[in-house]
């Protein structure tokens, strides 16, 4: 309680604690005062002072240092994330980090009735227009919820399994909205970092968001019912009436013209046409987002149009999946897997199918050393994880086939990245990735991190897929078209996934050198005992490829290769010994009888002669070797 004293003081009383105004000072100071015993809560609550403030006077030092405005940092997150839809993308990664196993879309196009009364604050009333919805099955934990409160905050960094690195995927959001919520199990968040739409739910701007929780005060639910209205039926969601929702349920109203205008954070609005223009995009950006996901196995994206009367007339527009169709073992410890994946697409009445050899598997060597290093140094990297995905195609009597007409190689560090790699498979590793997932680091020890995933851990997958399909063969579960690769000289279906050097991107080169270099024994082994094509056959058509690009094939001793011109693209390459004793003992096993037992009739020695005219061999190591070879017509290279 207040009250009035002696000598025109103001004596202000309570549970364990008095204070007082001094009138010794002028009117344009804060009489009253406090002591030291009022919580200053109460103070600022109060309009006073406490009693030490006003005797001492000011802090002998003014405040400051390094700050920035909530809204700026995320103004400048944003031109980092070049597209909105790289939300999806955050969304999945989200999903993916809280063991979810479905993400779901919802464009609702609704322009719900203007409320009046039962909201929050009257600056939400902006927000019950069209809205982007993102749903998964997973629930948030409180540290899930600690966490998306954080910008750039790296709250995940070191925790095994987890993709989110730095703190700023959800702020991708920002894009098409200026006030995301976020609802799981019965707590809700609500952001405003503009301030416009809760405004006076917020005390303080480094904090401009609220947090219900219905549990503890159902009866939010029944003042502010207008509030939660557009929830109803979304995903099952039972708001306003009380309930646990059984996931977690983003709600993104799209930024209005009017909104655009006075926002600090984005200036683009989402009119009719650019929410249409999500859609649209949808497939063509997300088909390959589930390849590397461990949990998150469906993807979906419908619609609610804005005449729907509930949130029963959803349509929907486009779903994903990803289905195990064998499950090939682990081909190391956990969690290392292999398997063949079916990705599929379904967009109205058509359905589309992929298939993949997808394998991941932990590095080893120089690679689990600076894994080691670098966490003993709190730098907490990423698993030392890397995999490899080979397009596939089922044949009509049940069997697998390489997909000739596979896509560009893209890269993959969990989820996709715009890197195209030049290779004909997509890769995958546990990369130090620039924060927009844009790109990778290439210097320090984040891009030495990268360089010895890539010359340990992809190479290893690469080579433990290429067995898995030799493995297949020999169970007469791959297809091979053994004839077909006789007379196409060597060109075979299993041969299309060793690259030519000379379409592979500068930064992935060396990787591939790596699969080339391995021991001449370790790709004999992708070899089977069935294939009706000799084995050194099919290993000098890979010496060639690799051989043919810039560089041999120097499984052997590397000082003893001289190099020589070339012909072709690339003015200098390497004969390495194996390659020249690839060469001269296909040469002598093609002059037997013998091969024509091999079931190659087309595969005489013209054909031998000729698929060797197909690389660019440098002369001077074709004429090097005519005194092994033999000089007669048509020898490779003369003439």
């Amino acid at each position: 309680c207040i009250g009035k004293g002696g000598h025109g003081q103001t004596w202000i009383f309570g549970p364990g604690y008095l204070g007082c105004s001094l009138p010794s000072f002028s009117s344009e100071d804060v009489q009253e005062v406090v002591h030291e015993a009022v919580p200053s809560s109460t103070a600022i609550f109060l309009g006073t002072e406490r009693l030490s403030t006003r005797v001492l006077g000011p802090e002998p030092f003014t405040a400051c240092g390094p700050s920035e405005p909530i809204t700026r940092r995320l103004r400048n997150i944003l031109q980092e994330y070049g597209e909105e839809g790289d939300l999806f993308t955050e969304m999945v990664q989200n999903a993916e980090d809280a063991s979810a196993t479905v993400c779901r879309f919802l464009l609702d196009l609704r322009c719900c009735r203007k409320a009046t009364s039962g909201l929050l604050d009257p600056g939400m009333a902006a927000c019950h227009g069209p809205a982007l919805w993102a749903y998964n099955n997973a629930l948030f934990t409180e540290d899930d919820l600690q966490n998306i409160t954080q910008i750039g905050a790296a709250t995940k960094e070191g925790q095994a399994g987890r993709i989110g690195r730095f703190g700023l995927g959800f702020s991708s959001v920002y894009r098409v909205t200026d006030v995301p919520a976020v609802l799981s199990g019965e707590t809700l968040l609500i952001f405003d970092p503009n301030g416009t739409h809760l405004g006076k739910h917020i005390p303080r701007a480094g904090s401009p968001g609220i947090r219900l929780d219905f549990s503890s005060r159902p009866r939010i639910l029944r003042v502010f019912a207008e509030q939660f209205q557009p929830y109803h039926g979304i995903f099952g969601c039972c708001l306003p009436e009380p309930g646990p929702f059984p996931g977690s349920l983003f709600r993104l109203p799209f930024r209005t013209e009017e909104e655009a205008v006075t926002s600090q954070i984005c200036s683009e609005a989402f009119g009719a046409e650019r929410i249409q223009s999500l859609g649209t995009a949808f497939l063509g950006s997300n088909r390959l987002l589930l390849l590397f996901l461990k949990k998150v196995r469906e993807l979906s994206l419908e619609m609610l149009p804005d005449t729907a009367t509930s949130a029963e007339d959803t349509m929907p527009l486009v779903t994903l999946q990803r289905k195990e169709i064998r499950d090939l073992g682990a081909p190391g410890d956990p969690p290392s897997w292999a398997a063949i994946e079916q990705l599929s697409a379904c967009e109205e009445e058509s359905r589309t199918t992929w298939h993949y050899l997808v394998l991941v598997c932990q590095g080893d060597g120089e690679l689990l050393e600076l894994f080691h290093q670098n966490t003993q140094a709190g730098l907490h990297p990423p698993l030392p994880m890397a995999g490899v995905a080979l397009p596939l195609a089922p044949t009509e009597d049940g069997k697998w086939v390489p997909r000739l007409d596979a896509e560009k190689g893209q890269v993959f560090c969990h989820l996709p990245m715009p890197i195209m790699s030049g290779l004909p498979i997509h890769l995958h590793g546990a990369f130090s990735i620039l924060s927009n997932r844009k790109g990778l680091w290439g210097t320090a020890e984040r891009g030495k991190w990268n360089q010895v995933l890539l010359h340990n851990a992809v190479p290893l997958a690469w080579l433990r897929a290429l067995d898995h399909l030799r493995a297949m063969h020999e169970a007469e579960k791959l297809w091979y078209r053994s004839l077909e690769l006789c007379q196409q000289h060597l060109d075979s279906h299993f041969l299309q996934f060793f690259p030519l050097m000379k379409s592979v991107l500068p930064m992935f080169q060396d990787m591939v050198r790596e699969v080339y270099n391995s021991p001449e024994e370790d790709l004999g082994m992708l070899v089977d005992k069935n294939l009706s094509v000799p084995q050194p056959l099919v290993l000098l058509q890979v010496n060639l490829m690799s051989w043919a690009g810039t560089t041999a094939w120097a499984a052997g001793d590397k000082g003893d290769s001289a190099p020589l011109p070339c012909s072709g693209e690339t003015p200098h390459a390497e004969l390495s010994p194996a390659l020249v004793s690839s060469i001269r003992r296909m040469w002598s096993e093609s002059r037997e009888p013998g091969w024509e037992s091999w079931g190659c009739s087309a595969w005489r020695r013209e054909g031998f002669r000729e698929s060797l005219e197909t690389f660019p061999m440098p002369k001077e190591a074709l004429r090097e070797l005519r005194g092994d070879l033999g000089q007669g017509p048509g020898m490779p290279g003369q003439g």
